[in-house]
């Protein structure tokens, strides 16, 4: 599995395209994701939305989640085969 993708501090509906565009090609292509969450702070419902739809195309788990967006994902019902403590 390649390092872990670094997710940004802030994922918002302004930044949200490219973040998708960064990585629904590797999904497509078959790679296997993690995705880095030590540094977001601030995300919207955008951000979730994107995350849950990467999730629906390929095989994606978010690490080192902060509490809020753990909280938040687990409520879109990303359970514990999206989120690796």
């Amino acid at each position: 599995m390649a390092e872990p993708y670094e997710l940004p501090d802030e994922i918002t509906i302004a930044t949200v395209s490219v973040l998708y565009q960064s990585l629904v090609g590797r999904l497509e292509e078959g790679e296997v994701l993690q995705v880095n969450a030590a540094e977001v702070q601030r995300f919207d419902g955008a951000a979730l939305q994107c995350l849950f739809q990467l999730w629906q195309i390929g095989q994606v788990s978010l690490v080192n989640a902060t509490e809020e967006l753990r909280e938040a994902a687990q409520m879109m019902g990303l359970g514990d085969e999206f989120l690796v403590h």
